[in-house]
């Protein structure tokens, strides 16, 4: 199992994910046994939050590839135990909780794992009832994995650090490519704003999972993008995006 992310050593990620795993199970007994101190939304909503965390972790430490999709299938699993609470959400929950950069994180990864119709539907949801602002990088990995009755058609940028990354989808031909090497390149710098921002170099470590720029990954593989000047990239996943790739390319031959 060969280290991913070198920031941090890979004791770090598999305490990180063994004490994820440890919550989790703590949480889903509150729940069972009707002990959950808070809401059950919100428990739930840790739960799979910490589950999509684990994720990354996974793949920051170098697990193999199926194995890291298998984390992210069972984020997927937790959410409709969360979904059956959301007449408990209280308004200011729904419009503020889920944030942008998650919705990227779950439409990627759906795209990138290419999920079986139940579990696309499951991260369609997911990600339709919160988007309350369209979007059209959402809207097109919605369209990716089968949402196209979901979407506005909007063409307005909901934040102008994505306008590079829709330019890699919808740009000229032949200018794709350094739209996304562009992306990503200021990827980590446009995120300095984000909660998981520079955590690797807190005092203490022990929520980072690992900086990953997964989206663009998404991008490359299922439209099609070049993603040669990317691949050095230190936030670049350059093997699960091959590992998706070929795995597409399998299943179409």
């Amino acid at each position: 199992m060969a280290l991913r992310d070198p920031r941090l050593p890979t004791e770090h990620f598999q305490k990180f994910v063994s004490e994820n795993d440890e919550f989790v199970a703590e949480d889903l007994a509150k729940l069972e046994a009707g002990r959950e101190e808070r809401s059950a939304y919100n428990l739930h909503a840790q739960i799979v939050d910490m589950s999509l965390e684990t994720t990354l972790a996974s793949y920051s430490m170098g697990e193999p590839l199926d194995q890291v999709q298998e984390r992210f299938c069972q984020a997927v699993d937790y959410l409709p135990a969360l979904h059956a609470c959301r007449d408990t959400i209280p308004d200011y929950v729904r419009r503020e909780e889920v944030s942008y950069y998650n919705q990227l994180r779950w439409l990627s990864f759906a795209a990138l794992f290419d999920l079986d119709e139940r579990r696309r539907k499951l991260v369609l949801d997911e990600v339709a009832f919160f988007d309350n602002e369209k979007d059209p990088i959402i809207e097109r990995m919605m369209i990716w994995l089968g949402g196209a009755e979901l979407i506005s058609g909007t063409t307005e940028i909901r934040w102008p650090d994505m306008a590079e990354l829709w330019r890699a989808i919808d740009g000229a031909p032949g200018s794709r490519d350094a739209h996304l090497w562009t992306y990503v390149r200021k990827w980590y710098a446009n995120n300095r704003d984000a909660y998981w921002h520079d955590r690797h170099k807190k005092k203490s470590v022990t929520g980072y999972f690992g900086y990953w720029c997964i989206e663009a990954a998404a991008v490359s593989v299922r439209e099609g993008v070049d993603d040669s000047e990317c691949r050095d990239n230190e936030y670049y996943p350059t093997d699960l995006a091959d590992w998706a790739r070929e795995r597409r390319a399998a299943r179409t031959s």
